[in-house]
């Protein structure tokens, strides 16, 4: 979470939607916030996930995952990219 909070446009992780691909998502329960905009646009979204956990006493137990539901392949306008982050 801390690399997450110091540089959301560079993330760690990616999660596929290939299950044959190299990273796998582990099984849990997750932190899952949404939120439009271009390629490593965040909108506050990890101070917000990050409020959320301290208010919920939650505690963050491993990497961040970012996964982009709607990109170049299906919005016109990159504005409009939809992201989920996923904590753990």
């Amino acid at each position: 979470m801390d690399a997450f909070l110091e540089e959301p446009s560079r993330p760690e992780r990616f999660f596929s939607l290939d299950p044959n691909g190299r990273q796998q998502k582990d099984g849990g329960l997750y932190l899952v916030g949404y939120t439009r905009g271009y390629y490593g646009e965040t909108n506050g979204l990890p101070k917000k996930m990050e409020g959320y956990a301290e208010k919920n006493g939650l505690e963050f137990s491993g990497p961040i995952y970012n996964l982009y539901l709607q990109d170049e392949l299906s919005v016109v306008d990159p504005c409009q990219y939809l992201l989920q982050v996923s904590a753990p």
